[in-house]
């Protein structure tokens, strides 16, 4: 396993090349006309609606995009004009979020991390980071380490974006459609995938900012309406906000300046 795994891949040394998206995407075994892969940039297009309403203006902000997989949200930030940094432990992937930027003709740095634990940048250089269905993926005794060297390179005031992550709080595991993995003990069945608690992946201090009507306005065309329904009963209970409790955890965090 490698150390900090993010993006649900296994990190490769040394990169398969290939002349085009297409062409290396069928390399590694994956279908180009997917939708999780070759139209994964437009899906991220039309769901960028959280990336508008929580992050700062984008227009040159330094953004980092935590896992990047094949840099569909990483193209779509550059497409709204941040200065995009995309990282991911699969050597494999950077290669193709790399020809998948050029296809959409974003110009994106892209690096190739192995251990996210130790991230090659200066303390607080970004604005904004995202993180879209990635943490569920870092290897669990690790998870605090990188959630403390993400806040490192946060800038004071910048915002920390969580989509997509499967929740351990949701009975059935959104990525494997599996009923129960969530709530069994690590020693059994330990090589399921799972997701994680809302609160190991929320920094003490940081301002939550996806509340009340902004926040409901954003979800409701994206979820069954018992799914909000529930969320909203317990955010009330708790003060926490829905995306709390989603099967997707849903997170816009602002860091204390």
């Amino acid at each position: 396993m490698v150390i900090g795994d993010v993006g649900g891949g296994v990190a490769s040394e040394e990169p398969i090349t290939a002349s085009s998206f297409s062409e290396l995407a069928e390399k590694l075994g994956l279908d180009p006309s997917s939708r999780w892969i070759g139209g994964y940039v437009e899906h991220a297009w039309n769901r960028r609606g959280a990336l508008t309403a929580y992050l700062p203006p984008l227009e040159g902000l330094p953004v980092l995009e935590f896992g990047c997989n094949i840099g569909a949200t990483a193209i779509v930030l550059g497409r709204l004009g941040a200065n995009v940094t995309a990282v991911d432990v699969d050597a494999n992937k950077i290669a193709l979020a790399k020809a998948n930027a050029a296809d959409h003709g974003q110009t994106i740095s892209f690096r190739h991390v192995p251990d996210t634990r130790a991230l090659p940048f200066p303390t607080n250089c970004f604005k904004a980071i995202t993180c879209v269905s990635v943490l569920e993926y870092v290897e669990r005794k690790q998870l605090q380490n990188i959630m403390c060297e993400l806040d490192r390179v946060l800038a004071p005031g910048g915002v920390l974006l969580i989509q997509g992550t499967s929740s351990r709080l949701a009975v059935k595991e959104v990525h494997s459609g599996r009923w129960f993995v969530n709530w069994l003990p690590y020693p059994v069945l330990a090589r399921l995938q799972r997701g994680v608690w809302p609160w190991q992946i929320s920094p003490r201090g940081y301002e939550n900012l996806a509340f009340a009507d902004k926040d409901r306005n954003y979800l409701s065309a994206r979820l069954p309406r018992r799914s909000l329904a529930l969320a909203a009963t317990l955010a009330h209970f708790t003060g926490q906000s829905l995306g709390y409790f989603l099967p997707s955890i849903y997170l816009a965090l602002r860091k204390p300046n």
